[in-house]
């Protein structure tokens, strides 16, 4: 058997990068180096013809080859070889931070024939010089092999810009370019004797360059996200639009009032417990018109972390969950750009580099023109005479970086604003409109100090929401409800040797917010401002980490000031530890705690509501939780958690309570209760690395709270009160989420999602309240009742159907992507409560509440 010329080449550098929401440096991490080479044999049944075989190897700490999986191959022939030469690789182990840890990396065999039957009276006459790059993305391709499709001349590799050089002998020439994550193309070419000939060929990617491993070395080690989403999992669920901040609706333990709304509610939580942040920045919501599309352009977020609990110390004032969008870092390469036009709106991304001042600019936005739409049916008559529907959204995103030494200073401005209502034309009936808006404006600035990196910024915000009329083009009457925020913040982050990192920070907020309320008709109205309720928040955080081969424990303390001027002042302490205990590799045992304030809050999120009551007090939750994670066969990844959260004082009020002030009979205690959620949680997932990606979620939950209520008899005359544990407003026992995407060839891509959640207690919080029949002992005649608090119904379980389709089609320095994204494509409806009422003959009927959400999009998304 003869001995082949043959390289075995690691696919890729293992690169290391931060993933601390826009931290520019990264963390020490080693790549393996290889020590003992393996070649192996050219197979005698080849022929001459060249080949390669491209494997997936599995290096353990001990740097030794523990699986081997065939990623691609040219021909069969050359696996046998290939895979018997791997087993004897050996590898000094990569390290991250100093510690040895076991990677997934690609590695590749090329298989040359001996050259001797190459004829020795042919002569290269003619040299080929060239690059090459990905078709339809303009990205340079590199480590491509460029050879003749017969073999006739020994083949050569691109550098790391996708340039070669190749000797031909002159004539017509058939030359084949191969490289990892493309098709292999034949290009044709005639050359004469000494020309020297340049070209460009462009090469279409199969679906993504196969197992290029990237090691994510933290460069903040004490935040490691319970899920962290990227790539594929964040443009090409089902059921989003391609909108990366609407697939946190299918993680476990996440679930909404009613779905397709952008109120997430995190282990049983309040909506307005939720914090959701880009890149440090505080929003207001997720979602235009709480179920269009998301208000950030999914070019703009390159990862979203979600922490159920237990967030890192940096986030404050916030007793739920923490949704993290991380903007996506600036290309300094060349410019680019994305138009996505659709039905009902359109979105546009341009990110432009000036390499001669190291400065980049980016700019974005969405708009909705559904309401043109919506007046092709006024002109029909659909909504009625002289009526109009309403239905105006768009918001806007844009960045300046700008490298100053070795930091950098990042300005960021974005908003949104949705009107919806109706207008009517006739002279004496007036319009009315719900507004929401919200703008922000973000100067922030990194630079290394010492042996860490301080980071200082500052941020303003303003945000309106509510209602407004008008007739005759005056206004006619309004309540709006401002907020206008100023912070300032500055964290200092540094490492301690390999095992130790400290961090401490201090950040500050104002906000005024004030109720405005127009009375009167016409010009002669007054406006009547309620007086302005400020308040001056301030936060200083302490966090120390350890991290080891086996274990890591992260440990720290959160002080929270909450004052109003000019005597009120309310402190709280939050200590958090997160411990993370590595049995094996492919195990991990994690476990937490964490005491958390926020101030009293309402279901839903209103922007003067969180300074209004705070002399009420502060809500205060213990938040426990244990699980595991573990690297199972195949690439899947399973994880399991259960939880605690234990809330000591529930300050979580009604918007009538909030804005009468006077407990129902359903809430005696009103906002002094106490409660709980408590479950289980568990996710399958396949991580996008190929072809398919997707992940299985299951919750297990329930939310409670003590309550005093009434007891009434058939009359509904209150005879006695009762105090009981019962279910939530948000209480869902069950929710089920199932994802799947897989990249089909020549550019066709298909997803789809299901969702299921049972249903929450019809208690007349954010539903109807349960009734029942009962007799009329003078009449004899069937009436409805409400029942008791402890006594109500569920509302019914419900089911939802996502789909998506595209195809890609690439062009030389662009492509275009047509896709088919339609939201519950059953068409099933969500019933979030009843109607209990008597039809003509005074009999009883009970009809159900709910339409259909369904929210199909087709557009395409053309990329330059």
């Amino acid at each position: 058997m003869t001995r082949a010329l043959v390289v075995g080449i690691l696919l890729c550098g293992l690169t290391a990068f931060a993933q601390d929401g826009g931290s520019s440096d990264a963390g020490v991490v080693v790549p393996p180096s290889l020590l003992q080479a393996s070649p192996a044999a050219f197979p005698t049944d080849a022929g001459t013809a060249p080949g390669e075989v491209e494997l997936r190897l599995t290096v353990d700490t001990d740097g030794k080859v523990v699986d081997i999986v065939v990623v691609n191959s040219s021909a069969d022939v050359f696996i046998g070889p290939a895979v018997t030469a791997a087993r004897e690789l050996k590898f000094a182990p990569a390290t991250q931070g100093g510690e040895p840890i076991a990677v997934v990396m690609g590695y590749r065999y090329r298989f040359e024939a001996p050259r001797d039957y190459v004829d020795a009276g042919v002569i290269a006459a003619a040299m080929l010089k060239g690059q090459i790059f990905t078709k339809g993305t303009r990205d340079e391709v590199p480590h491509a092999l460029i050879s003749l499709e017969d073999g006739g001349v020994a083949q050569v590799e691109a550098d790391e810009a996708g340039r070669f050089t190749l000797e031909l002998p002159p004539g017509p020439q058939r030359i084949q370019v191969a490289a990892s994550g493309h098709r292999t193309r034949v290009f044709k070419e005639t050359l004469k004797v000494g020309q020297a000939l340049e070209v460009v060929y462009r090469v279409d990617r199969t679906y993504s360059r196969p197992y290029e491993t990237i090691v994510r070395g933290q460069a903040d080690r004490a935040e490691v996200a319970r899920i962290t989403l990227a790539g594929p999992e964040l443009r090409e669920v089902a059921g989003t639009s391609g909108e990366p901040l609407r697939v946190i609706m299918l993680l476990p333990g996440v679930v909404t009032p009613i779905s397709g709304l952008s109120y997430p509610v995190v282990r049983g939580a309040v909506p307005a417990a939720t914090g959701l942040y880009l890149d440090g920045v505080r929003v207001p919501q997720l979602y235009h018109l709480m179920a269009g599309n998301s208000v950030v352009h999914p070019e703009f977020i390159e990862s979203i972390d979600f922490y159920a609990s237990n967030a890192p110390t940096r986030f404050g004032r916030i007793s739920g969950g923490v949704i993290s969008a991380n903007v996506a870092r600036a290309r300094d390469d060349r410019i680019h750009a994305t138009v996505e036009p659709s039905i009902l709106s359109s979105s546009a991304f341009v990110e432009v580099p000036i390499k001669e001042t190291g400065t980049n600019i980016t700019v974005a936005g969405h708009v909705n023109y559904a309401a043109w739409l919506l007046g092709l049916f006024s002109a029909a008559g659909v909504f009625g005479p002289d009526v109009r529907p309403v239905l105006e959204s768009y918001d806007y995103q844009a960045r300046i970086e700008q490298k100053v030494g070795r930091g950098n200073v990042r300005l960021l401005a974005f908003g949104s604003s949705d009107l919806t209502g109706v207008r009517n034309s006739q002279p004496m009936q007036p319009s009315v409109f719900l507004t929401s808006r919200f703008h922000r404006i973000d100067l922030r600035g990194q630079y290394p100090i010492g042996p860490g990196v301080a980071e200082i910024g500052s941020y303003v915000g303003w945000e309106t929401l509510g209602l407004y009329g008008e007739q005759d083009g005056e206004r006619v009457g309004s309540f709006l409800l401002n907020r206008f925020i100023v912070t300032g913040r500055a964290q200092y982050r540094v490492n301690f040797g390999e095992n130790f990192q400290g961090k401490i920070g201090f950040d500050v907020e104002r906000q005024d917010s004030d109720v405005e309320s127009t009375i009167g008709i016409g010009a002669g109205g007054s406006i009547l401002r309620q007086p302005r309720v400020r308040g001056v928040f301030t936060g200083t955080f302490l966090e120390l980490g350890y991290f080891s081969k086996s274990i890591d424990v992260v440990t720290g303390v959160r002080m929270d000031t909450w004052h109003l001027p000019t005597d009120f002042t309310l402190v709280s302490a939050e200590p958090r530890l997160d411990v993370r205990y590595r049995p094996m590799d492919r195990l991990t045992v994690r476990g937490g705690f964490a005491l958390a304030h926020q101030a009293p809050m309402l279901l839903i999120s209103l922007p003067i509501s969180d300074v209004a009551a705070l002399k009420d007090g502060l809500h205060q939750v213990g938040q426990f939780s244990v699980g595991a994670q573990g690297r199972l066969p195949f690439d899947l990844e399973l994880s399991v958690d259960l939880f605690l959260n234990h809330i000591f004082q529930a300050r979580e009020r009604s918007l009538s309570e909030f804005v009468t002030g006077i407990s129902s009979l359903d809430d005696r205690f009103s906002g002094n209760r106490w409660g709980r959620s408590y479950g289980l949680e568990f996710m399958l997932r396949l991580p996008a690395q190929g072809r398919l990606f997707g992940w299985v979620s299951y919750a297990l939950m329930r939310s409670e709270r003590v309550r005093r209520f009434a007891l009434y008899n058939e009359d509904q005359t209150v005879v006695s009160e009762a105090t009981a544990m019962v279910p939530f407003a948000f209480d869902q026992a069950h929710s089920l989420n199932i994802v799947a995407g897989y990249q089909l060839p020549k550019g066709f891509k298909v997803s789809a999602s299901f969702h299921l959640n049972s249903g929450r207690p019809e208690s007349g919080e954010f539903s109807s309240r349960t009734q029942r029949l009962v007799s009329d002992p003078s009449t004899g005649r069937q009436l409805w009742s409400m029942v008791p608090l402890n006594e109500v119904d569920r509302l019914p379980l419900f089911a939802r159907l996502d789909v998506r389709g595209s195809k890609t089609i690439t062009f030389t320095n662009w492509s275009a992507e047509i896709f088919l994204d339609i939201f519950n494509v059953l068409v099933r409806p969500e019933v979030y409560g009843f109607t209990y009422a008597y039809d003509q003959n005074m009999a009883p009927t009970k009809t159900q509440q709910g339409a259909p959400i369904i929210l199909p999009t087709l557009g395409v998304k053309l990329v330059y």
